[in-house]
């Protein structure tokens, strides 16, 4: 590598990898983090819009705004954050829809369920998707995002309040689930 290059990253994990940027190529070698949010099924299916999450470091302002440039002439949509805002976002995203699919999976759900209702449709897709991205993405996304865990024990311990709820006589209102804010 040499001054006049960048570099970016285009992993589901950016603090790690932003700060290793920032110690190994400094100021000398620009470097951007980025995110796409989307793979190779995406692509397939042409989900739109194709969004890509930069995060740009304080050094390189100018590497950045290349590579946004780069990506909105593939059609992009650019998304700027810092590192740690990316990673929180993505626990709560990515982290938890791989999370809940390795569940489903290892409990043993199939995708050719013949009663699957309409409302375990959408799960079925994550399932089809999780399923279609590399497996190493898995612990990656769990083990490298410094608030997946956090994440993951918040769902569990929603999950486990509702379970508590159920097991005990309520009205039957106190349990619906709430409807989509417009």
């Amino acid at each position: 590598l040499r001054p006049g290059q960048i570099v970016f990253d285009v992993g589901s994990v950016k603090l790690h990898p932003c700060e290793q940027m920032d110690e190994i190529l400094g100021d000398a070698i620009a470097h951007v983090g980025t995110h796409p949010l989307f793979g190779p099924l995406s692509l397939a299916r042409g989900d739109r819009p194709l969004r890509v999450v930069l995060c740009p470091s304080p050094a390189h302002a100018q590497a950045a705004q290349q590579v946004a440039e780069l990506f909105r002439a593939l059609d992009c949509e650019v998304i700027e954050l810092d590192a740690a805002s990316h990673d929180r976002a993505m626990a709560r995203t990515h982290a938890m829809a791989f999370f809940l699919a390795k569940g489903l999976i290892d409990f043993g759900v199939e995708d050719s369920l013949t009663l699957a209702p309409p409302s375990f449709q959408g799960m079925r897709r994550m399932l089809d998707a999780v399923r279609g991205d590399a497996g190493h993405l898995f612990a990656a996304i769990q083990r490298e995002n410094p608030y997946a865990q956090q994440a993951r024990e918040q769902l569990l311990a929603a999950l486990d309040a509702v379970h508590r709820q159920l097991q005990t006589p309520a009205d039957d209102d106190s349990l619906a689930i709430p409807g989509s804010t417009p």
